[in-house]
């Protein structure tokens, strides 16, 4: 990668250092995030060569490189490296400094403006937001489901921009209100609350006042309900509240963030059980563990709880040995589908064989990106495999929806 001398910058690896949190030096090459790396069995980025640069100094090259926007984010490099270097930390405060200097993606630069401007990561206007609540209470009043908006409640529901706008996403923000409704939880969904701002973490497209702003924003609207918890079925939600608000705003969260498969498990498996254990559905079913919510979160244990000690599907069968901590990316993270959809495409269908392998008839997860990018693969793929988020196939055999 070196040419000249005068391409090597000794100063750059001190403020990309200090702009990640991580001591880039200590790499000793090892290669073991290169061999996790889901994005090397379709492409030649190589992650191990990308951090060498850094250690050399290419600073020009590396912010101009391509490779910077193609990490999933996924983290099985960090759960791998044998230094604790978390290299998904270094490629956001690369990708950070790769916008200042005018280099950022278009679609990562669109999603800034949209977010900062309208609070959702497609840009959708305040009326838009209305009719799709509207729509989605509508949905749920037809079932006898109660949507509640009231201003104080024990428990927010915070469903993220996937769940609340797409149409085939829907599915999931409606179980879940029909399992807190059948709970008779006492929950409520703010209306003010605006995206969490996760995906301008990942690609570094935000200010650290403006995230600040928006967590702000969204802690202060949930703090004053009086909520003792915040529940959401979206991990890249779920990794924002929980992780990064704290840090950003320089404090703890008056309120636990939980994942909302925890919160199932919790109805369904507790001693003061607040559901019944939903009838048996007659298929063979795997499960495939999103990367935030598994190897970033650390939850395995709650949905398989939920598909085996519930009985709610007659044969459970995992992906082995792809699953758990080596859960492969389904390739809809880390903002890739959006810079390299070509990618994003290959790494789907990589997973998709391997569900395949599995001879399920059914594929359930517990995150919205990962429900939608299999579904498509499915499609693509021609594929009959169904996919379903967890949340959808407990309200399915509740027969709630």
């Amino acid at each position: 990668m070196v040419s000249t001398i005068s391409e090597i910058d000794a100063s750059f690896i001190d403020k990309l250092s200090s702009l990640s949190g991580q001591n880039i030096r200590i790499c000793f090459q090892c290669s073991q995030c290169t061999a996790s790396c889901p994005i090397s069995y379709v492409d030649p980025f190589n992650i191990r060569r990308l951090i060498r640069a850094l250690q050399f100094g290419l600073k020009e090259k590396i912010l101009r490189s391509d490779d910077i926007w193609k990490c999933t984010m996924c983290y099985e490099c960090y759960d791998r490296c044998p230094n604790d270097i978390n290299i998904p930390k270094v490629i956001a405060a690369l990708r950070k400094l790769a916008i200042e200097e005018g280099l950022g993606p278009k679609a990562v630069l669109d999603t800034e403006r949209n977010i900062l401007e309208s609070s959702n990561v497609w840009g959708l206007d305040d009326e838009t937001t209305e009719l799709a609540i509207e729509e989605l209470k509508d949905n749920l009043a037809a079932k006898r489901i109660t949507f509640s908006t009231k201003p104080r409640a024990k428990v927010v529901y915070f469903p993220g921009c996937l769940s609340l706008y797409l149409n085939r996403a829907q599915g999931i923000s409606s179980a879940i209100i029909a399992i807190l409704d059948k709970a008779k939880e006492n929950w409520t969904f703010l209306e003010e609350l605006k995206c969490c701002g996760h995906p301008l973490i990942l690609t570094g497209a935000a200010s650290e006042e403006d995230l600040k702003k928006i967590a702000e924003w969204n802690v202060t609207k949930i703090e004053e309900s009086g909520a003792k918890r915040l529940v959401t079925g979206c991990p890249g939600c779920l990794q924002a509240f929980k992780d990064e608000y704290p840090k950003i705003l320089g404090r703890e969260l008056n309120f636990e963030v939980v994942p909302f498969v925890q919160l199932l498990s919790e109805y369904l498996l507790s001693r003061r059980r607040r559901i019944p254990f939903p009838k048996k559905l007659i298929e063979r079913v795997t499960y495939h563990d999103p990367c935030e919510l598994g190897r970033v979160s650390g939850v395995f244990d709650e949905p398989r709880e939920i598909l085996q000690k519930t009985k709610v599907v007659s044969r459970y069968v995992e992906i082995e040995p792809e699953n758990l901590r080596n859960s492969r990316c389904c390739g809809a993270g880390g903002f890739i589908k959006s810079t390299h959809e070509g990618l994003s495409n290959d790494l789907a269908d990589e997973r998709l064989k391997t569900l395949i392998k599995t001879r399920s008839g059914l594929c359930v997860t517990a995150c919205p990106s990962c429900k939608l990018q299999l579904m498509d693969t499915v499609l693509r793929c021609d594929n009959e495999i169904k996919i379903m988020d967890i949340a959808e196939l407990v309200a399915q055999q509740l027969r709630l929806l």
